[in-house]
């Protein structure tokens, strides 16, 4: 399946327009996968991976950042990009988190794939799971 399709499954899925999606040579750290673009509805992702299966979890999560500013879920005021802190704090924000859970249900449902969020700490992967568990029973989408 290309990446385009993917992106228009999981759009029909979120209940969200389909944005524009342009690979790009560098995103902001080694390890960032991609980054959505409110002000340009755009989401950016590598040109290369390593493993094509990362591609699209990066947009199932990318997506999933438009879902939340479409719906209003999360304040992103106090924000904290993934270069202005450290990679725990990071992932530990509460739309980090959702969005992580969300594509990682993505990749279960589409690819039958296991996320293993390898250098992820354990407590962070413990909260993945446990909303990855709340989405799936729809007691907080």
């Amino acid at each position: 399946m290309n990446i385009y399709k993917f992106a228009r499954i999981v759009c029909k899925d979120l209940r969200i327009k389909v944005p524009v999606i342009k690979k790009i040579d560098m995103l902001n750290t080694p390890t960032q996968l991609g980054r959505f673009r409110p002000d340009q509805n755009t989401i950016e992702v590598k040109k290369v991976y390593e493993n094509e299966l990362d591609l699209y979890f990066a947009v199932a999560h990318e997506l999933r950042h438009k879902y939340q500013i479409d719906y209003n879920i999360y304040d992103f005021e106090n924000y904290k990009q993934s270069d202005a802190t450290s990679i725990t704090d990071y992932n530990l924000q509460e739309l980090e988190i959702d969005a992580n859970a969300y594509a990682y249900l993505v990749m279960i449902c589409m690819f039958e794939a296991r996320v293993l969020f390898n250098g992820f700490e354990q407590r962070v992967i413990e909260k993945i799971m446990a909303r990855a568990e709340e989405i799936l029973n729809n007691r907080n989408p």
